[in-house]
Parts: structure tokens; C-alpha cells; sequence
């Protein structure tokens, strides 16, 4: 798969994302919004299309799962028809890769935990907010539970 294809691929799940957080729970609307799709269903279909949404998650780490192995798979060296591993630079982009995630979950728990305990949505503890901070527990970041997977 070419690389602009798994792109293509990635912003169907970012809108598949979008599409079902925002439609999953129309009783938080409390029945403010207008939509076309419940008029002609009934109330409530938007909602269950928007649950399907879900599958985004899969659609992340599928494309994720295909793309280290691609890396991977071109720093192999094929020499009398055995594939042996140049442990070069795959490596360190695999690595790259996986701090830049860490670094993108660390600025979402940092930003919002504050707003959490300043809403008095939360409340502080000192076990949950380690465990967050290193992807194990999802209390204070829900929204990021494939973590912890």
C-alpha cells in the first residue's frame, strides 16, 4: 500500500472519529439539533450510525500495525534466500514513532486534566494520575483508552 493511500485511509477514520463523537449521545443536544436522518428514521438513528464510527480505532492501528512492518520489512537483506535483520535505522523510526504518540498523549492528559480538577469534574489522586500518565489507566483520559492496547 503507497503511503498516500494509507493517508487516505487515516483522514476516513479521523472523519469516521469526528462523525461519532459527535452524533454517539444526541441526549446531551437535549433535542436541540435538527437532523435530517432522525426526522425521516426516527430518533435515535443517527445515533446508532454514529456508533459505528467506532471502527476508526481499528482503521488507526491497522494502517499503524501495516506501516512499522512495512519499515521493517525494507531494512531486511535478502542474502542466499534468508531474510536477515539489519537492525539500523527501522529501529530508531520505529522508536521515533512511538515517543511522538507518547508525546501526543502526555499534551491531551496535560491540557485537560487541569480543566477536569478546575470543573470539579475529577477529583486529584496521586495513583491514578501516575497510572494515567503512563497509558495504564484511562480515569482520567477516557477518550485515549486504546492506550493501555
Amino acid at each position: 500500500m503507497e503511503k498516500s493511500k494509507s493517508k487516505m485511509i487515516y483522514g476516513v477514520a479521523i472523519l469516521l472519529m469526528l462523525f461519532h463523537h459527535l452524533f454517539l449521545n444526541l441526549s446531551i443536544y437535549d433535542k436541540t439539533i435538527f437532523s435530517l436522518v432522525d426526522e425521516l428514521f426516527g430518533w435515535g438513528t443517527l445515533s446508532r450510525i454514529a456508533w459505528q464510527g467506532k471502527i476508526c480505532v481499528a482503521l488507526y492501528a491497522f494502517i499503524s500495525g501495516y506501516g512499522i512492518q512495512t519499515i521493517l520489512q525494507s531494512v531486511y537483506v535478502k542474502t542466499n534466500g534468508e531474510m536477515l535483520p539489519y537492525f539500523g535505522n527501522a529501529y530508531k523510526r520505529i522508536f521515533k514513532m512511538i515517543i511522538k504518540f507518547i508525546i501526543r498523549y502526555w499534551i491531551v492528559v496535560w491540557l485537560f486534566l487541569p480543566i477536569g480538577f478546575a470543573m470539579h469534574v475529577i477529583r486529584f489522586d496521586w495513583k491514578d494520575a501516575a497510572l494515567t500518565l503512563i497509558g495504564i489507566s484511562k480515569r482520567y483520559n477516557v477518550e485515549w483508552w486504546y492506550v493501555k492496547q
